[in-house]
């Protein structure tokens, strides 16, 4: 069954914090330590939620109260003694650890939503963290399935959307896998376990090992709730969640990505439509390295022809440098060198201090018919023979190295 999309004369829902809505934070901590083999073995517990304030203390009661059943019980005590009974002894690190932390996520007309974080460290190679959020209807504290949200008819359709939403945000080009340009396990993308109600859209958050390496972290993909449009019906929890968007930021001829590593450092991109199907590409770069040597390099998939490229300002860098089809590059699998199939361009640049920011402007001429413009964008920063790149995994370009892929609509309004 086909659901009826909603009239735009719909609330316009404000953020979580602007309908007054206040918190006092509260913290539990147990610890407990025996000596083993004349160490300290130690249990550390942490819980942080908050104590919400909305003016209403009928609702202030309800979403306490929810808040309360997730608090969990800590007993540092009664968990080095049973460990040591099961084991013996402690492995890995004598140091254990357990902290959960729960926020009010969003609350909206109709629905609250918790989140449940949690990061525990139990010995061996690695802790482990991952999230799980709840929706409750706000007016009695029940919990909310997905039925409940969308019917029991649209998990395919729902699951449909997010993906086209996830592969455009992504920038991958058609037919691409998502096990070699994203990093997932397999090539089929699946709803997350933990689906949140949130103000920006429908959270899905994936924890580690859900779909990708416990080193890729979590992933979270928000779809917007304009999407989701034509599977929200009237006077459902959503509905009010509609707003009468207009045009799409990638329909409104500009459009911005940023990829961020916190350990090696940022690119944004920004790409503006200019009359005459042009696109003006602004990059910036950020090290949060301790090395001083570094770069930026772009590709493009599908432009093959220089003179596309007709303005180049280096701006910060040193060298700003266009690579024609048929350069020779470095390729990474063979460690040979190859030659180009598509255009690469990349600026250079020494003494790049930590937490300086570098950019260069491009202006290039699209070829006629084309309606979409994908970029690879990849940085390197370099100390003699060592070499630190961003990202670890993504799409891989022409090189064999992975990158960041963005994608920009071409048929937007020009300026």
């Amino acid at each position: 069954m086909r659901l009826p999309p909603l009239l735009s004369a719909l609330l316009v829902i404000a953020p979580l914090y602007a309908l007054g809505t206040k918190s006092d934070t509260k913290k539990i901590t147990d610890n407990y330590c025996q000596k083993v083999k004349a160490e300290q073995f130690c249990m550390d517990y942490s819980v942080t939620y908050p104590v919400v304030r909305t003016g209403d203390p009928r609702l202030d009661d309800t979403i306490n109260a929810t808040i309360a059943k997730h608090i969990p019980r800590t007993d540092a005590r009664a968990y080095i003694t049973d460990y040591l009974s099961d084991n013996g002894e402690f492995f890995g690190s004598p140091g254990h650890s357990d902290e959960t932390e729960i926020t009010l996520l969003s609350l909206t007309p109709r629905t609250f939503t918790l989140t449940v974080s949690n990061s525990s460290y139990t010995g061996g190679a690695h802790g482990n963290f991952g999230s799980v959020s709840y929706n409750y209807d706000r007016e009695n504290g029940r919990i909310l399935t997905f039925d409940d949200l969308f019917g029991n008819e649209n998990n395919e359709s729902v699951r449909a959307i997010a993906e086209r939403h996830y592969r455009q945000s992504e920038g991958m080009m058609p037919g691409e896998e998502l096990t070699t340009t994203q990093g997932w396990f397999n090539n089929e993308f699946i709803l997350s376990q933990s689906i949140a109600v949130g103000e920006d859209g429908l959270h899905l958050d994936y924890n580690p090992y859900e779909i990708k390496p416990y080193a890729a972290g979590s992933t979270q993909i928000v779809v917007p709730y304009a999407k989701l449009a034509p599977l929200i019906a009237e006077g459902s929890y959503l509905a009010p969640m509609l707003r009468d968007t207009g045009s799409l930021p990638e329909e409104s001829g500009h459009i911005s990505r940023s990829f961020t590593d916190d350990y090696s450092g940022r690119i944004d991109i920004d790409a503006t439509l200019l009359a005459g199907n042009r696109v003006e590409l602004t990059v910036t770069a950020k090290n949060l390295t301790d090395y001083t040597t570094g770069g930026i390099s772009l590709s493009f998939p599908e432009l093959y022809d220089e003179f596309l490229l007709l303005e180049r300002d280096r701006g910060d860098f040193k060298d700003l440098t266009l690579y024609p089809v048929g350069s020779r590059l470095f390729y990474v699998p063979t460690r040979k060198t190859i030659r180009s199939r598509y255009l690469l361009l990349e600026g250079d640049s020494k003494g790049w201090r930590k937490g300086v920011s570098k950019s260069f402007t491009v202006v290039m001429q699209m070829p006629r018919g084309m309606s979409e413009l994908y970029i690879n964008a990849r940085t390197a920063f370099r100390q003699q023979k060592d070499i630190i790149s961003m990202p670890s995994y993504g799409a891989e370009d022409q090189q064999g190295f992975a990158n960041y892929r963005m994608r920009v609509p071409l048929r937007g309004s020009a300026r």
